[in-house]
């Protein structure tokens, strides 16, 4: 199955550029930030935040990589071939979550280690990883339990790409409809990032975050084969 997945992967250029997607936001961090920061010194106060995007920015392509394919494999009907095979869906797609969400997270930590902020320890950039890595999984099964096909799926990630943004809206705002964000993964990730020098505060935000995503991944699981059967 790994072996097949890394075949389709190399099939098409697009999905190839986007394994490279976590050295392109390495060399961002390390040399388009501090150009900015030297035409811009309000962009200090805010790096960790700017990490927080670029390691949510790494992890796409790992869900982009595996909803492209399972969307080929929903178009070719594989879900229904192995119905009767030894292999079950719901453990083919186990598989292919897990694969996808250890993708995302070394995609996320590297970024995070080699970003040039010095404020990034070891523990913290593990942690952190970990809440990053488990929207992955989110944003794959969103797309092929609602899309049809690789048009509507990368529809469908440009629109996520939209709801990414919302929640730095709502923590700058400074109000109480900030909370509102707190249904949104990506908001646990920005809180996470930010409170990086309180580790106690930290810890809280990245526990918030594996709950919302452990709770999307499953209804979206039982969504996805729902709608199969």
């Amino acid at each position: 199955m790994l072996r097949n997945d890394i075949r389709n992967i190399f099939r098409d250029k697009m999905l190839v550029i986007f394994c490279f997607m976590p050295l392109i936001m390495i060399m961002v961090m390390r040399f388009l930030l501090p150009v900015a920061e030297a035409y811009f010194p309000v962009i200090v106060d805010y790096k960790l935040y700017i990490l927080a995007a670029v390691c949510l920015v790494s992890i796409i392509g790992p869900a982009l990589l595996s909803s492209m394919i399972m969307l080929d494999e929903k178009d070719e009907n594989l879900f229904v071939v192995l119905n009767i095979m030894p292999l079950s869906p719901g453990m083919f797609i186990f598989f292919r979550l897990v694969f996808i969400t250890l993708l995302a997270f070394f995609a996320s930590w590297i970024t995070m280690l080699f970003s040039g902020i010095e404020r990034v320890n070891i523990l913290s950039s593990f942690l952190l990883s970990v809440q990053a890595g488990l929207i992955a999984p989110v944003i794959a099964l969103f797309c092929v339990s609602f899309a049809r096909n690789k048009i509507e799926g990368v529809t469908l990630l440009k629109g996520l790409n939209f709801f990414s943004v919302i929640p730095l809206v709502l923590i700058f705002s400074e109000t109480t409809w900030e909370w509102v964000g707190a249904i949104i993964p990506f908001y646990w990730v920005y809180k996470a990032f930010a409170a990086m020098a309180f580790p106690g505060e930290m810890i809280l935000y990245v526990m918030g975050g594996v709950l919302v995503n452990f709770g999307f991944i499953y209804w979206l699981y039982r969504r996805f084969f729902y709608k199969k059967a």
